[in-house]
C-alpha cells in the first residue's frame, strides 16, 4: 500500500491531483485509507457540491506549486463523502495513479496525453493558431500525419486526460508549437509518439552509448565513459513527442553514431533545417504556453554554487530519512524510496522540478569529480544487509561500540550533524544515550531499516564531498553536474525544446 505524500501533489504539472479530481468528477470511487492499513473505495463529492474541491481545481490553473501544496495541507475537507467523512491528501491511495497501479496508472495516462497531443498539434499545424477547438471528426482527419502507440479512439475515450481537453491544455501547446516553428518547419510535419520512427532515434543513441562504454574500457588504463552512469533515454533527449518532415520509414541518425558529438550535432542540424525535433511536454497552467530551448550548440550551461546541506529540511537528524543539498538555484533531496530500496536524489529547480538522479549516477559524478566513490563493492544491497544484521543484534550501547556498521554510522553522525544547516539542528543528540534513545523511538512513519539505510548513504555521499582532496570548487562542480543531469543538459545530452 502506498499513500500519496504532499510533494506528489506538485509533480509533473499536478498530474496526480488532476487525476484524482477527474475520477471524482466522473463518479469513480477513490481508494482511501479509512483506518490504519485498511483501504476502501469511497464516492467523494464533486466540485458541483464541494466548494473546497472547486477552489482547488481553480487554483491548479494559476497557483504556484507551493500554493497548491499549502492549500492541501491547510484544508482537511477538500476530499469528502456526502455524509461528511473527510480524507486528507495523504490518505488517498497512490497505486491507481502510479506506474504500478491499475492499468499501469500514471504511465498510461502519460502515454495517452502524449499521443493526443500529436493529433492536436497536427490539427493546428494545418488550420492555423486562430482555428477553433477541433471536433472529433477534425481530429480523426489528422491520422495520416500522426504515428502514435495509443489510438485516437482510445485517447478520446480516456477519462484520465479529460481535464487536458476541457482546460484547453492540448490547444495551448499546439498553438505555441505552430506559432514558434512554422517558419522553420516549412513543410507539413508528422508527429510521433512511441512509433518505430521514434524508436530508431533512441536506437542510435543506444549505439553511441555502447561505443562510449567500450572505448572507455579499452583505454589504457581504463577510464570512465563520457556519458554519466546509466544515462537513460530521457537524459539524452526527453522528447515526449517528435515532429519530422522526413519519411516515417527513415532512420535519420543511424549514420552519426561514432561519438556523442557527431550524434548531437546532427540532432541540432536537423532541427535547424526543419526536419526533426524532440518536444518535451509539461502541463500548461497559465493562459499561454511558452517554449524553452535546451542544449543549443555552443549554448552556455547554468553553473551552480554549493551553498550547504541539511538533514531533513530543518536540520533535525532523526525526524526524516533524507538530506538536502542546496545549490544557488537547485536543491536536491537524497533519500531511499520504496521503504529502504533505491537510494536517489530528486531535484527541484526552475527548469527541472521533479528530475531524478539515481544512486548509481550520483556515485558516477562523485568519482568523476573527487576520484572517490560512496558505495563499497557490494553497493546498496550490501548496506541493506549490514543494517538488517545490526537491527537483529540490537540497537544498544554495546553494539554501538562493537558493531562495525553502527560504529561507523555513529562516527559519521558526529562528524556531519554539527555541520548541517537548519534551525532545528540543536535538537540533535550529543551523547550516546540520547542518540540511542532517538534511534529506538523514531517518528511513527519511519522504519528503523529505512532510516538507517537512507541516512547512512546520505552521510557516505557527504564523506566523499568533504573528504580528502575535496574543495569548495569541486563541490560547486558536483552541484552543477547534478542539476544539468536532472535537466537533461549534460555534455552528452542533445537539443530539444520544452513547452510548458
Amino acid at each position: 500500500m502506498a499513500l500519496f505524500k504532499y510533494p506528489d501533489a506538485i509533480k509533473d504539472g499536478f498530474k496526480y491531483v488532476l487525476g484524482v479530481i477527474d475520477d471524482i468528477e466522473s463518479g469513480k470511487k477513490i481508494s482511501v485509507e479509512v483506518t490504519k492499513g485498511l483501504i476502501k473505495g469511497e464516492l467523494l463529492v464533486s466540485t458541483t457540491k464541494n466548494a473546497k474541491l472547486k477552489d482547488l481545481k481553480t487554483k491548479l490553473k494559476t497557483g504556484s506549486e507551493q500554493q497548491i501544496q499549502q492549500f492541501l495541507k491547510d484544508n482537511i475537507d477538500v476530499f469528502k463523502t456526502a455524509d461528511g467523512n473527510a480524507f486528507i491528501w495523504t490518505k488517498i491511495d497512490k497505486a491507481p495513479y502510479s506506474k504500478s497501479g491499475g492499468s499501469r496508472g500514471g504511465a498510461e495516462v502519460t502515454a495517452l496525453v502524449e499521443s493526443m497531443q500529436c493529433y492536436y498539434s497536427s490539427y493546428y499545424w494545418e488550420k492555423g493558431i486562430t482555428a477553433s477547438e477541433p471536433t472529433e471528426v477534425q481530429l480523426k482527419a489528422q491520422q495520416g500525419f500522426c504515428d502514435t502507440d495509443r489510438s485516437l479512439a482510445k485517447c478520446l475515450a480516456a477519462d484520465g486526460i479529460k481535464s487536458w481537453r476541457e482546460e484547453k491544455v492540448f490547444d495551448k501547446i499546439a498553438k505555441e508549437l505552430k506559432g514558434k516553428f512554422s517558419s522553420i518547419f516549412t513543410s507539413r510535419p508528422t508527429f510521433h509518439r512511441g512509433s518505430d520512427f521514434m524508436k530508431n532515434i533512441y536506437k542510435a543513441k543506444a549505439t553511441v552509448h555502447k561505443n562510449d562504454k567500450e572505448a572507455a574500457r579499452d583505454n589504457s588504463p581504463p577510464t570512465l565513459p563520457q556519458a554519466p552512469g546509466s544515462f537513460s533515454n530521457d537524459k539524452w533527449n526527453p522528447g515526449d513527442i517528435w515532429m519530422t518532415t522526413l519519411s516515417s520509414t527513415s532512420k535519420p541518425l543511424e549514420d552519426h553514431v561514432c561519438t556523442w558529438g557527431s550524434l548531437n550535432d546532427e540532432v541540432v542540424r536537423l532541427a535547424d533545417t526543419g526536419k526533426l525535433m524532440g518536444v518535451s511536454l509539461k502541463r500548461v497552467n497559465t493562459p499561454k504556453a511558452q517554449t524553452t530551448f535546451f542544449n543549443k550548440k555552443n549554448g552556455k550551461k547554468e553553473q551552480q554554487k554549493f551553498i550547504g546541506f541539511s538533514f531533513g529540511s530543518r536540520g533535525e537528524f532523526f525526524n526524516s530519512i533524507d538530506c538536502y543539498l542546496q545549490g544557488s538555484t537547485c536543491k536536491i533531496q537524497c533519500r531511499t524510496t520504496d521503504v529502504y530500496k533505491s537510494w536517489q536524489g530528486e531535484i527541484s529547480a526552475a527548469a527541472a522540478a521533479g528530475g531524478k538522479i539515481g544512486g548509481g549516477n550520483i556515485n558516477f559524478f562523485l568519482n568523476d569529480v573527487f576520484k572517490n566513490e560512496m558505495f563499497g563493492s557490494t553497493g546498496e544491497q550490501g548496506v541493506i544487509s549490514k543494517v538488517t544484521q545490526a537491527i537483529r543484534m540490537g540497537l544498544d550501547l554495546k553494539n554501538l561500540k562493537n558493531n562495525a556498521f553502527l560504529k561507523e554510522f555513529y562516527s559519521l553522525y558526529n562528524r556531519f550533524a554539527p555541520l548541517s544547516g537548519g534551525g532545528e539542528k540543536l535538537k540533535n543528540p550529543t551523547t550516546e544515550d540520547e542518540f540511542l534513545e532517538k534511534l529506538n523511538n523514531l517518528p511513527r512513519k519511519i522504519t528503523k531499516k529505512g532510516f538507517l539505510v537512507s541516512k547512512y548513504l546520505c552521510m557516505k555521499m557527504l564523506e566523499v564531498m568533504f573528504g580528502s582532496g575535496s574543495s569548495a570548487a569541486k563541490r560547486d562542480r558536483l552541484m552543477t553536474l547534478f542539476c544539468l543531469y536532472a535537466m537533461s543538459s549534460t555534455n552528452q545530452s542533445s537539443f530539444f525544446i520544452k513547452i510548458s
